[in-house]
């Protein structure tokens, strides 16, 4: 019996579910009394909602893709890799706000942030995956119309439609980067205190969020050359 093989960027995509699946950033060094976990429920209950990482229906892009990878003649839509959760909330889980409740000493926080900041960098992978083959979705719907066009034959309620969807696509991207540019700029904020307490310790560890936060302001620039990608596709139509 031959062994089955699967696509490495599915092994990929399962490793870094299987990652992604643990709840909260770090498990506290000590357990948290009944008072402190009452503490940091109510603290992350007040969050205002725009504080919050805004998070949509797992199946939502997933049909989405679908729906339109069939109306412009592709009857195979299997290869494609739905983003879960929603961009946002697949690559930030929860908001600074939110994150913040948790972090009762300075330790935690930069223990937390390294992970953090570790955890968003390793789901970048599919993140861009994903970002590369909507851009090519949308680019191959763009040529399409254009050709309907130049024959006379444009729908234009469909290109109507397509805007709309680039334009809501843009959105979330720059809502996307403007939340991962606020989660950069806090990790910086630990990272200079952890600097200023000059301990040993702090100092290690201070390495490693800088590392990390090399890592994410790379995956910023490559965000901001999507949405820019959007953008000039927008500008097309």
């Amino acid at each position: 019996m031959s062994k089955r093989t699967f696509p490495s960027h599915l092994l990929l995509f399962i490793s870094i579910l299987a990652g992604c699946s643990t709840t909260g950033v770090l498990p506290p060094e000590q357990k948290r009394s009944a008072i402190e976990q009452e503490q940091i429920a109510q603290c992350k209950k007040n969050v205002p909602d725009q504080d919050r990482v805004q998070k949509e229906a797992v199946t939502t892009g997933c049909i989405t893709t679908m729906v339109a990878w069939r109306a412009i003649g592709q009857n195979n839509p299997a290869a494609l890799i739905c983003m879960v959760g929603g961009g946002t909330g697949f690559l930030l889980g929860e908001s600074i706000a939110e994150r913040k409740c948790a972090y009762l000493t300075e330790e935690e926080r930069l223990n937390g942030e390294i992970a953090h900041a570790s955890s968003m960098n390793s789901k970048f992978a599919i993140y861009s995956l994903q970002s590369k083959k909507d851009l090519a979705l949308y680019e191959k719907q763009i040529k399409t119309l254009a050709a309907q066009r130049q024959a006379e034959a444009a729908n234009s309620a469909e290109q109507e439609k397509l805007k709309q969807s680039l334009a809501k696509q843009l959105a979330k991207e720059r809502q996307t980067i403007k939340q991962v540019q606020d989660e950069q700029r806090f990790k910086q904020a630990t990272l200079q205190e952890a600097r200023q307490q000059a301990k040993q310790a702090s100092v290690e560890k201070a390495d490693k969020l800088e590392a990390e936060i090399r890592i994410l302001q790379k995956n910023i620039r490559q965000m901001q050359e999507a949405a820019s990608k959007l953008q000039d596709y927008s500008d097309l139509l």
